[in-house]
Order: structure tokens, then C-alpha cells, then sequence
């Protein structure tokens, strides 16, 4: 079985990398930081990775041409940083936040889950491929008072 897993190179990411091995599964982690990429698949030689941007379309698509069959895709890559003042209101931060956390998973579903097997029949049990998401809601942290987006 082949999974890839996007934001592989830290946290939940780097974290499922590992159980992913260990239950024998053929891993692609896939980041788009180079460096750490490296040091992932010097610690963990088994595994194979994609160096690409999820907030770029275009290499979204270049590396989903050269990709071939997936049994799993775990869309976890995302952005960490918060809102944490509506005043003044960071529109370039939102958008950040908006192009990691939300554009790039449907720019991912557009290159990679053309790539996705119908799933196979070994013996008696039958595969499934699957799509995972991950998100998190730690970034829409609550507002204190209403005052504080009109401040």
C-alpha cells in the first residue's frame, strides 16, 4: 500500500510518517522545504519524498503528472499562524492562512485524486483508497469581547 502525506516533515505530518512505516506501507512525504525533507529521509531511509509548494497550482500539478498510483493521500500540510488582533486586521496574514490551510487542499484534490486506486482485493479481503484531511480549528481562536473587532 502507498500512502502520501503532505507536511511531512513536522509534527502531525512527521508523526504519521512514522506509523505509517511501521505498519509497512510504501510513504511519500511530501514538503517544500528541501532541508527538511533531507533530514527526514536521512533519519528514515525507507521513505520517499516530493519536494513542492501545496500553495503553488503549478507544482501541485507537475509533481501529480509524474506521481503514480496512491492507495492513501493525507492532505496535513498547513499554516500555524494565528489571528490573534482584528485591529488593525492583517489582510496578508489571512491570506496566508486561507492559501495554506483551505486553496491548497483543493489544489491537491485537483492533482492528486485522479491518482487515487479504486482499491484492490488481495485474498479474501478487500482495499479501499482513502482521502484523509487534517485541520484544525486552533487557528479561529475566539475574539475576547465584541469590542475587540471594532477597536
Amino acid at each position: 500500500m502507498k500512502v502520501m502525506i503532505t507536511g511531512a516533515t513536522s509534527g502531525i505530518g512527521r508523526a504519521l510518517v512514522n506509523i505509517y512505516l511501521k505498519q509497512g506501507y510504501t510513504v511519500i512525504a511530501a514538503g517544500r522545504d528541501e532541508a527538511k525533507l533531507a533530514a527526514l529521509k536521512h533519519d528514515l531511509p525507507n521513505i520517499n519524498t516530493l519536494q513542492f509548494d501545496v500553495t503553488n497550482l503549478a507544482q501541485v500539478m507537475r509533481v501529480a503528472k509524474e506521481l503514480t498510483a496512491l492507495d492513501q493521500l493525507i492532505l496535513n500540510a498547513g499554516n500555524c499562524e494565528y489571528m490573534t488582533s482584528f485591529s488593525p486586521f492583517d489582510s496578508e496574514l489571512f491570506e496566508r492562512v486561507i492559501r495554506t490551510n483551505l486553496l491548497s487542499v483543493g489544489y491537491c484534490l485537483q492533482g492528486f485524486l485522479p491518482k487515487l486506486s479504486s482499491g484492490f482485493t488481495t485474498g479474501h479481503r478487500q482495499f479501499k483508497c482513502y482521502l484523509f484531511g487534517l485541520y484544525s480549528i486552533s487557528s479561529l481562536r475566539s475574539i475576547q469581547s465584541r469590542t475587540e473587532l471594532l477597536s
